[in-house]
């Protein structure tokens, strides 16, 4: 017959059932069986598989009695421990019965919370759901999302409440809510690893279930509003199931990628909305009313756990990475979680998941760093990485859609060469002179086709992206190119056929690089191009300028990312006309800059020249300080200089702001 329900007697059973259930009728059928037994000499028990049994062999006693075992089960949580002990072991040996006609049962088993099921059982129950799952294809699905749902931790609230304080310095105790976890961090662990094996035993048995976990996986991957600590296990868990389950790795990358740059653009749209608010602001939030206060207080506290749970998540994909490549890194929260690997090709995977998330996604700021990360862990990576992003540009493109993805491939190739500190300056040549040759093949064909060459165009966006990557580029690495003496070879490349062509590329870039371009033309007398220039940018770009390595407001993961990246650094004796120049160009525009706060670059670049040039700071203030004092206007519109600088383009490495007030 099985196991009876022993620890606790079968009269206690039926109380039992009876009072989760609060069923007159089942008590009843129950009394009267335990009547009949009990006026028996040889007194039987009944036991989970014969329950089982009997409802399978369709008796209406034993249908009855299967279908007020599945409401109990709804119940178990409410149970003493060794309660469920007892009742779970009458079923962790018959998982070979519960076959499609136990559907209800099984599904009832899914749903029970895990914490509720005692240390000594759990891995027995678990190990019951995972053999159901395997033998009967039919739960295959419900016991993987049981698992999945399984891989979030389990969190109880703590508010803080302030029922007798009064003021505006209040508001911000009454609403913080804090969340802990319900187990032991031993407890939550042993759950974590026993659905991510369960996970992974059912796949190595059932690979065709693979398909049916990506998409459970994707469903319940948690919106960025929930507590920071669901949020940041599942991540974590899912690269453990990456590690588990390598034939699902592409996929659950695609799906974490997805999850991260939804909460990145959440916080790129909220941190541009506080820059325009805080510009337009003009001392208004004076007179806020308590109720707008507390909103604010609510957002802002709502704002930094978005960010944790980015930065903390950035650090485990970082960390993950590092690992699966073999590499060291200073990673400060240990990776002692994440099994050993091999060293592995994972570049290749990642440039899928790149290709649908990020290649035309330009409101993200910090999740394009995975990649930027990824390339300096090998030596072929950047070489791979440019060569997959210029395929884009250089096959045949048809739609606007493919003019977009060619587009961000060359913001990308840009930025890569311009930032990326373990790129060398041959490599940098190497792309300088492919990006200034296919420009100039550009021009001669539309030279030789006069009726499409109409400046400004979006048709030829993708030539002015390309131009763009060029002047950046070449913007940051002058310096290196003629200490190495190699700017002859510019000077053979034929620019100035480029800039001064019918398609005016300089019109229609990022202005600030335009501008800094030919500041530094000049100077190397390369080809002079100012007075082609325009005086104000233009209102409608042929293509959205994107330069996603200038920024990472991450502070946690920040050491993955500082050593990696070059500063905007130009000849010493360049600086002070960059910086005169550059700077008051500034203040003109930011005097209209109302009508021009597109994205069409930025001026922060010129905070690395001040970096290194304290003296030429000092003697500049004083310039401005003399100027402002004859003309306040400009005093004015050298105040709103530090709104407008930061817009996208040209600028500074930024990192947080305690570290950019030390440099």
């Amino acid at each position: 017959m099985g196991r009876c329900f022993s620890g606790f007697d079968y009269n206690t059973f039926c109380l039992t059932v009876t009072f989760l259930t609060g069923s007159a009728i089942f008590c009843s059928v129950l009394n009267d069986c335990h009547a009949e037994m009990a006026n028996n000499v040889k007194q039987e028990t009944i036991s989970g598989e014969a329950v089982i049994t009997t409802y399978l062999s369709g008796d209406i006693n034993g249908l009855i009695t299967y279908n007020k075992l599945c409401k109990a089960v709804d119940f178990l949580n409410q149970w003493n421990p060794h309660a469920v002990i007892d009742f779970l072991n009458q079923f962790v040996d018959i998982g070979h019965l519960f076959d499609h006609r136990c559907k209800q049962l099984v599904l009832k088993f899914a749903q029970v919370d895990w914490q509720f099921v005692p240390s000594e059982i759990r891995p027995q129950f678990v190990k019951l759901l995972r053999d159901i799952g395997v033998q009967y294809i039919c739960h295959t699905e419900s016991i993987m999302r049981c698992f999945v749902e399984h891989l979030l931790a389990k969190v109880q609230l703590h508010s803080s409440t302030g029922q007798n304080q009064e003021g505006k310095n209040n508001i911000m105790n009454r609403n913080t809510a804090v969340f802990t976890l319900c187990l032991t961090e031993e407890e939550q662990d042993n759950i974590y690893n026993l659905a991510s094996d369960g996970l992974g035993f059912i796949l190595k048995c059932f690979p065709l279930a693979t398909r049916s976990l990506v998409k459970i996986i994707r469903q319940r991957f948690p919106h960025h509003s929930v507590p920071s600590i669901r949020y940041v296990s599942y991540v974590k868990n899912l690269i453990l199931i990456c590690q588990n389950i390598p034939q699902c790795r592409e996929d659950i990358f695609c799906i974490i990628i997805d999850g991260l740059a939804q909460l990145d653009a959440v916080l790129t749209k909220v941190e541009n909305s506080s820059r325009k608010e805080d510009s337009c602001d003009d001392g208004l939030s004076v007179f806020l009313l308590d109720e707008e206060y507390e909103r604010k207080i609510s957002e802002v506290q709502d704002n930094n756990d978005k960010v944790e749970k980015l930065d903390t998540c950035m650090s485990i994909m970082f960390d993950y990475l590092g690992k699966l490549c073999s590499h060291e890194n200073p990673s400060k929260i240990g990776c002692g979680w994440l099994p050993s690997t091999s060293k592995g090709k994972i570049l290749k995977e990642l440039l899928v998941v790149f290709e649908e998330h990020l290649l035309m996604a330009h409101g993200l700021k910090n999740i394009s760093f995975l990649w930027f990360y990824v390339c300096s862990l090998d030596m072929s990576y950047p070489k791979d990485f440019l060569s997959w992003l210029w395929n884009f540009v250089t096959r045949l493109n048809q739609t606007p859609n493919d003019w977009k993805k060619a587009q961000g491939a060359t913001c990308y190739i840009g930025s890569m060469l311009s930032r990326a500190s373990y790129i060398d300056l041959s490599t940098t040549m190497e792309w300088l002179e492919v990006l200034s040759h296919w420009c100039t093949t550009y021009v001669n064909e539309m030279i030789d086709r006069t009726t499409d060459a109409t400046a400004g165009s979006t048709r030829h966006g993708t030539f002015y992206a390309v131009f763009q990557a060029f002047l950046v580029a070449f913007c940051f690495r002058y310096r290196e190119i003629v200490q190495a003496k190699e700017m002859i070879k510019i000077h053979h490349w034929g620019l100035g056929h480029i800039v001064h062509s019918t398609l005016e590329p300089l019109s229609y870039i990022s202005h600030p690089v335009a501008l800094c371009f030919a500041t530094i033309s000049r100077s190397m007398q390369l080809v002079y191009v100012n007075h082609i220039l325009p005086a104000k940018p233009a209102e409608m770009m042929p293509f959205e300028p994107h330069f996603p390595f200038d920024s990472y407001s991450l502070e946690r993961s920040l050491s993955f990312i500082a050593p990696l990246m070059r500063k905007f650094s130009p000849l010493a004796e360049d600086v002070s006309t960059l910086k005169n120049e550059l700077l008051w160009k500034n203040v003109i525009e930011a005097m209209d800059c109302h009508t021009y706060e597109g994205d069409n670059g930025s001026w922060e670049f010129l905070d690395d020249i001040r970096r290194d040039q304290n003296e030429f700071q000092r003697v500049d203030a004083e310039v401005l300080n003399t100027v402002e004092e004859r003309n306040p206007s400009l005093k004015i519109a050298n105040e709103f200089l530090t709104v407008y600088s930061t817009s996208p383009g040209l600028k500074q490495f930024k990192t947080s702001s305690s570290l950019g007030a030390d440099r």
